[in-house]
């Protein structure tokens, strides 16, 4: 016969009036009242309608879970100190009693739980649809979020367990986010106007005349070398001249932003390159494109994140 070990303080009250027992024969002396304010299920069941006797000895009832899940939803349950879930596994077990014994009010208690294990380096893509399974919708975007950085992340060897029990349209959800996200980003690098006249180290300087000031603008719009290859562009109400080096940055800035939509690409030493290279072929750009460029795209970076973080991924409404 298995011995029955009392489970560490707090819940080895001599007077309490019930003991769960978890899986791994570990007893846990709790109050009937307390579970049952955090629990239907337990109220229900340990709170009939009418009093009764305590009963001597305290009522036994085993539970399928593990000692570990049983110590976390009772930590939830009770004004005790309670160590953040550490694990993946731990954090869907304790999930999995929660709504297996109606703990809805407990809930949120566990969203700094979440952040932890995404902070910690927790597949994404897992934390994404457990979230979305047990409908964490504040941590959704953050774990959403995650995944952009590498595409492979959506295209994993083995597919996270709680995907089996997904909705098709949470998985196109996350689809949804990841092509605004890059949409936003592309969007971002073809605002030519911006690029003239925005808020960053070199906006557009005019004469009195309301004519603009070519020259103390980025090295690729003061340039006007003879024979240099340029393209037209337009930005806002300036008709420009711009050279082609720049217009090769944005075509990989795009491409590579198709692949990691985050700021942080554009100023990449590989994204640079090309364009790096062909204004070293220009005498007069030379000299400024270096520093134009690594300025530029830091401030272009920066300005990709702020339009990525205002887009939210949207679940469809959960089923009843």
């Amino acid at each position: 016969m298995a011995t029955h070990s009392t489970c560490r303080s707090p819940f080895d009250d001599p007077d309490a009036d019930l003991t769960l027992q978890s899986s791994d024969d570990i007893n846990f002396r709790v109050y009937k009242v307390v579970l049952g304010k955090a629990s239907s299920v337990f109220k229900s069941t340990f709170l009939p309608q009418g009093a009764e006797p305590p009963a001597d000895p305290p009522q036994v009832v085993s539970l399928t879970e593990t000692a570990d899940t049983v110590e976390h939803i009772l930590r939830l349950c009770y004004p005790v100190p309670r160590t953040p879930i550490s694990s993946v596994e731990q954090l869907v077990a304790t999930l999995e009693a929660m709504r297996k014994y109606e703990m809805t009010a407990l809930h949120s208690h566990l969203e700094q739980d979440f952040k932890g294990l995404l902070d910690a380096g927790a597949d994404p893509l897992r934390m994404y649809g457990i979230a979305c399974l047990y409908r964490f919708d504040s941590v959704i975007d953050a774990a959403a979020r995650l995944t952009l950085p590498d595409s492979l992340l959506l295209q994993p060897r083995d597919m996270p367990p709680e995907f089996a029990h997904l909705p098709a349209a949470c998985v196109f959800s996350l689809m949804e986010y990841r092509r605004q996200c890059v949409d936003a980003a592309i969007a971002t690098v073809n605002d030519t106007q911006w690029m003239a006249q925005g808020a960053h180290s070199k906006p557009m300087c005019y004469w009195q005349s309301g004519k603009p000031i070519l020259g103390k603008s980025w090295a690729w719009i003061a340039c006007r070398e003879p024979g240099d290859l340029s393209s037209a562009m337009t930005a806002g109400t300036l008709e420009l001249a711009v050279k082609s080096w720049y217009v090769w940055y944005t075509h990989d800035c795009i491409k590579a932003l198709q692949e990691h939509p985050k700021g942080e690409v554009v100023a990449r030493s590989s994204t640079l390159a090309r364009a790096v290279d062909g204004a070293a072929l220009c005498s007069r750009c030379a000299p400024a494109a270096w520093k134009d460029l690594v300025d530029y795209s830091q401030a272009l970076g920066a300005r990709i994140e702020e339009a990525i973080s205002r887009i939210h991924l949207e679940l469809p409404a959960p089923s009843n």
